[in-house]
């Protein structure tokens, strides 16, 4: 395809799924900036992909799929993020697999860690 087409093919393709790729983003992040940050992210892979000449053959799924793995993304870094403050301030989540005796020994090694730390300054 020739630069008129792809971009005439790409300017479809947003016009048509732009506000639903964005709702899409939106619920799943529940945050606007995100959702629009995430939505003009799926369209820059998607102009990348045609610009690139490789095939496609469901617009609407590849877009999705696209803006779902963009989500599923988001979560594990906000997942890794919350876990790291957690352990930081010493707030150990209730994880009920584990045992009170477990979480007690849990919290032991932080506050030994944290003496550690605090022996080392």
């Amino acid at each position: 395809m020739n630069q008129s087409t792809l971009e005439n093919v790409f300017v479809e393709s947003f016009s048509e799924y732009g506000d639903a790729i964005f709702r899409f983003c939106m619920v799943k992040v529940s945050n606007v900036e995100l959702a629009e940050d995430m939505t003009q992210e799926v369209f820059v892979k998607y102009w990348q992909y045609l610009r690139d000449g490789k095939e496609m053959t469901n617009t609407r799924s590849f877009l999705y799929t696209i803006a779902n793995n963009m989500a599923k993304d988001w979560y594990k870094k906000k997942k890794d993020y919350s876990l790291n403050e957690m352990m930081e301030s010493g707030n150990i989540p209730k994880d009920t697999t584990t045992s009170p005796e477990e979480r007690a020994s849990y919290r032991e090694v932080l506050t030994t860690i944290e003496d550690l730390e605090q022996k080392d300054m």
